[in-house]
């Protein structure tokens, strides 16, 4: 297996028991199954999803193979903690809708390049993204526009904006995307926002639409997709298991706001005295030069006396978020 890929799962070459990566994939999760859940964790909210990627890196084991084991193995180890536990509860809720094909719309690449060129304007690059405007789960999108436009820190940027609409015609909501190259290049998306009105939320909409975009911003190579939440949008990124954005600033503020918001908790006199000190020692870890920052989905899962805990800190929370694809 490579170093590299080994260091980041956090099991190394032992001399007594040979290298642990030459066991059969059946065995290894036996004995091992918890370890690398908890180290894949880090990575992705979901175990199944990594370990049958990083399966792949395991030389001289069968595609078919892997797959039995892990599909065997992950009845065993799959929702061994409580932020998959309660990210997939909160998914069984929500009903399920398939992705939307996008495979016809314009590569996001070259809307980028064309609108920054001039070569694109506002009606070219709208036409180009008039197939957005299709169901997504229970609802539709309607008059979706895209063009260039400066934000409030003079940074231009490719906006993307849409209604959500009813079958019954009624406003549901809207939809803000932002796109961009960074200094390397990358393309980049940015979760403007999101807001449904109340009584349309938890339909399913929102997981549709981010499912289907995702697999679009896959085909198109975009490297990563960023957010700063608001409103109920702290506690769903949270458990869609996106991670902190790690520059330094963006990470600074947003461990603040979720320092200010845990004291909020504590401060409130509704919990147990055994609740305030496992939200101190969490407290002590959201430091931007802690080696343990507690990730987003963790948080979010937090229970203890009070089985909310960690909703009640991430529910309105600001912090900024990343999602590498």
């Amino acid at each position: 297996m490579p170093r590299t890929v080994r260091t980041m799962i956090g099991v190394s070459r032992g001399p007594a028991s040979g290298d642990l990566f030459e066991q059969s994939p059946s065995r290894l999760l036996e004995q091992h199954g918890a370890l690398l859940t908890r180290r894949m964790y880090k990575w992705s909210a979901g175990f199944e999803h990594e370990l049958r990627n990083y399966s792949g890196v395991i030389t001289g084991i069968a595609r078919s193979q892997v797959d039995n084991d892990v599909t065997s193995a992950v009845k065993v180890y799959s929702v061994p903690f409580g932020a998959d536990r309660a990210r997939r509860a909160d998914l069984d809720r929500v009903p399920r809708h398939p992705i939307t094909d996008l495979s016809d719309l314009s590569p996001l690449g070259e809307l980028v390049d064309g609108a920054y060129s001039r070569s694109m304007d506002h009606t070219a690059l709208t036409a180009a993204v008039a197939g957005l405007e299709r169901r997504f789960g229970p609802y539709r999108l309607k008059r979706v526009s895209l063009g260039l436009d400066t934000n409030d820190f003079g940074e231009e940027k490719l906006y993307l904006d849409a209604e959500i609409v009813a079958d019954d015609g009624a406003h549901a909501g809207a939809v803000f995307r932002s796109f961009r190259r960074d200094s390397r290049g990358d393309l980049v998306v940015c979760n403007e926002s999101m807001r449904l009105k109340e009584g349309y939320r938890k339909q399913g909409f929102a997981r549709s639409l981010s499912a289907s975009l995702e697999e679009y911003y896959r085909r198109c190579g975009v490297a990563r997709i960023e957010v700063k939440t608001e409103d109920d949008g702290g506690l769903v990124w949270a458990k869609e298991g996106y991670q902190w954005n790690s520059r330094r600033d963006l990470l600074a503020a947003s461990l603040a706001n979720i320092r200010t918001r845990l004291d909020a908790v504590v401060d409130s006199g509704t919990i147990s005295s055994a609740d305030k000190s496992l939200l101190e020692d969490y407290r002590g870890r959201l430091q931007v030069n802690s080696e343990t920052i507690p990730t987003p989905a963790e948080l979010a899962a937090l229970t203890g006396d009070a089985r909310d805990l960690g909703e009640r800190i991430m529910k309105d929370s600001v912090w900024h978020g990343v999602r590498y694809l």
